[in-house]
């Protein structure tokens, strides 16, 4: 596994890009489409139409069969498969973002068996290390200057960190593009993310069961759905500004701004198979699978469709409109994520 890693879709050149006769990893680029006097081609994946980069570029490349990455302007792709080539040399560091529910404890626990990460769901803990300008100074999210040293001091101890963030924490201050930072993010649909053990805020202790498992808890379960805890809750992380959300009525501003975001970051994973892109992870990282970690994966439990947990269809069809703009978010990273979860025969949610 190699490039095809980010599906044929990446920014690549500048407007003087000779595309007919450059190559992207195993892509001609046979076409064009829009204005050409951006600074910016999209390469696609057969013929999608859907950019991966929220840039405002315009010129629409078509891809076929073909040859190597084109050369021109340091482009997204390049910067990436230079921070994934930094973390096999041995200076890139892993970072996770993790948003609560979103499989940030497996990830810590599979990137625990191939390398040291710190103790606490590797956010933090004893082997934190004391005495440092990482552990007296650094605050999460990382500033833009700040990036570089603290994922140089970083290294010297952990192969991986997380952040965990359940709110808005201006994650775009922060040197995403920095050449030794390999960042994760995991996304999850955000109704399979409301019925996850805790919940959310308030609600932690009060939900033991699912909706059809105890009746008389309907009230309860309005009442969460509606609490601001429970508000497009990825979205209010990976979005670009304070104030988001707003239910159904969420400012299309808040979608567009997380959805940069996230072209920011190295790999995304869907976790509808966590475990399959965990592995694909490994593979494009050259890292080997323990048995600890394939013994783990096959314990972990899947549950029912979230419709047949909520058992309430007034519920669930009310959940998909107050949580749409989450729900757009995540259709968007699925198309982004190192695995199409599609492609593995695995059950839908919905």
């Amino acid at each position: 596994m190699a490039l095809g890693i980010f599906s044929n879709k990446v920014t690549a050149a500048n407007d003087a890009l000779d595309v007919h006769q450059k190559h992207y990893n195993g892509s001609l680029i046979t076409s064009i489409e829009g204005n050409t006097s951006t600074n910016v081609y999209i390469i696609e994946k057969e013929k999608e139409s859907v950019p991966i980069f929220a840039n405002n570029a315009s010129v629409t490349v078509t891809a076929n069969t073909g040859g190597d990455i084109p050369t021109g302007h340091p482009s997204m792709l390049n910067i990436k498969e230079q921070q994934l080539q930094s973390y096999r040399d041995g200076t890139g560091l892993l970072l996770n973002v993790h948003v609560t529910h979103h499989g940030g404890t497996f990830f810590c626990f599979a990137m625990n068996q191939v390398g040291p990460c710190p103790k606490f769901a590797c956010m933090g803990g004893e082997n934190w290390p004391k005495n440092t300008t990482l552990f007296a100074k650094a605050k999460e999210p990382w500033s833009f200057n700040d990036t570089g040293p603290f994922v140089k001091e970083a290294r010297q101890y952990f192969h991986m960190i997380s952040w965990e963030f359940r709110y808005w924490k201006n994650l775009g201050q922060t040197n995403w593009h920095h050449p030794d930072l390999v960042s994760v993010a995991i996304m999850r649909h955000p109704l399979e993310r409301f019925m996850a053990g805790g919940r959310c805020g308030a609600f932690k202790g009060k939900l033991p069961a699912d909706f059809t498992d105890d009746p008389g808890l309907s009230d309860l379960y309005w009442e969460y759905a509606n609490a601001a805890c429970a508000d497009n809750y990825a979205l209010k992380v990976f979005t670009g500004s304070a104030g988001c959300c707003n239910g159904a009525e969420t400012d299309v501003k808040y979608l567009d701004e997380a959805k940069h975001q996230l072209d920011q970051f190295t790999i995304m994973i869907d976790q509808d198979c966590l475990t399959e892109s965990i592995y694909a992870l490994f593979d494009l990282l050259h890292l080997n699978t323990t048995e600890a970690l394939q013994k783990k994966a096959k314990s972990v439990h899947e549950h029912k469709p979230v419709r047949e947990r909520i058992g309430n269809d007034t519920l669930y069809e009310y959940l998909e409109h107050r949580f749409r703009r989450d729900i757009e978010l995540y259709e968007y990273a699925k198309s982004k994520s190192i695995l199409d979860c599609s492609t593995l025969n695995r059950r839908a949610y919905f």
